[in-house]
């Protein structure tokens, strides 16, 4: 479980179990530097990385009027903080690097990653109400978490990703964060 000492993101201070992955990825890494030395792997990961978190917001934005628990409401606010922070951090690095903030589209349809709920999941979910949203919406959360795991796999069996990379740190982040 995260601590809730407080860690600094540059000009924010969020508690720890708000932004757990902020001591690892702040916003100086990419706003005062151009990393020369990333690998497409890198941009790949983060571009997902995107896709894959806003996903999860639109699922969190359905809490506020589907859930019927205060816990779970906690979890889904604890998640839009620190998921939009590091939106922002990963945007930042990509536009400071002249990278694409998406990842492209194949024939009009952008690609699933792992642990993405189908348009069908997403509309079941916000069809879904009470005890039996709460249920659905763990129940997803941790395969989406568990997808996030699998492309930080990924990009860790990726032979050219540096391990003193921000993105590598940051990726190690998310699977350590997401295993607990």
């Amino acid at each position: 479980m995260a601590s809730a000492s407080a860690v600094s993101l540059g000009r924010r201070i969020l508690p720890r179990a708000v932004a757990p992955l902020s001591g690892v990825l702040s916003s100086s890494d990419y706003e005062s530097t151009t990393d020369t030395t990333y690998r497409d792997a890198e941009v790949r990961f983060v571009q997902g990385m995107i896709s894959h978190h806003a996903q999860a917001l639109e699922m969190t934005a359905l809490v506020r009027e589907h859930a019927s628990r205060e816990a779970v409401r906690q979890i889904a606010r604890r998640m839009e903080i620190s998921q939009k922070h590091e939106i922002e951090l990963m945007e930042a690095w990509l536009s400071n690097n002249g990278e694409p903030l998406r990842v492209p589209s194949v024939n009009g349809q952008m690609p699933m990653m792992a642990g993405m709920l189908t348009s069908e999941q997403m509309q079941e979910l916000s069809a879904t109400r009470g005890v039996e949203f709460d249920k659905l919406f763990l129940k997803a959360m941790v395969e989406h978490h568990l997808g996030a795991n699998e492309m930080v796999a990924n990009l860790s069996s990726a032979s050219a990703v540096r391990e003193q990379s921000p993105v590598f740190k940051f990726a190690e982040e998310v699977d350590t964060d997401h295993k607990q």
